[in-house]
């Protein structure tokens, strides 16, 4: 055997066996590496804000392909900036309907007694002042000026409630006297 048919048939080989993983590795860089670059800046472009297109151009041309992904990567910072504070104004309002809804079913129950109110267990001896102290706590959870930007029903729940935990003070107070 001659030696150029030599090289020839162990390039053929040599060929057959690597071609598929040369095919494979070429493959997977377009698909994997090309492509999603490609449409990266592809979406890019489209989420590009058009009042600022006409003026940024001519600076967008000056600047290094770096900058321009910064400057692309600031703008799409924004919007998640803008997208996250949305979520959180959307979880309060679902928090305060709920805390609504909770005290307007809590207001329909019967009135408690002015010990279950102010969570005195039965036979326990209190001073006026930690009773002023539950009293005070009582108020600042209760008081209709907390709930001036919720609902009408709400604030006349809380003016209820207030109105139970004024009378049940003045009841254990007396008590207590």
């Amino acid at each position: 055997m001659d030696p150029a048919q030599y090289y020839i048939t162990t390039l053929t080989n040599a060929a057959q066996k690597l071609g598929p993983i040369l095919l494979f590795l070429v493959l997977g860089y377009i698909v994997f590496i090309k492509l999603p670059f490609w449409f990266f800046v592809k979406v890019q472009k489209e989420n590009r804000p058009k009042t600022e297109d006409k003026k940024l151009e001519p600076q967008l041309e000056t600047k290094s392909s770096a900058e321009k992904l910064k400057h692309y990567q600031d703008l799409m910072d924004e919007k998640h900036k803008k997208r996250e504070q949305q979520r959180q104004e959307e979880k309060i309002r679902q928090e305060r309907k709920k805390e609504e809804r909770e005290r307007i079913k809590s207001a329909s129950r019967p009135p408690q007694s002015a010990s279950e109110l102010f969570k005195l267990k039965e036979g326990e001896i209190i001073t006026k002042k930690e009773l002023k102290k539950r009293y005070h706590e009582l108020l600042k959870q209760n008081h209709p000026d907390k709930f001036s930007s919720h609902s009408l029903d709400l604030k006349k729940v809380a003016e209820k409630k207030t109105k139970e935990i004024n009378s049940a003070y003045q009841e254990l107070i007396k008590k207590i006297s």
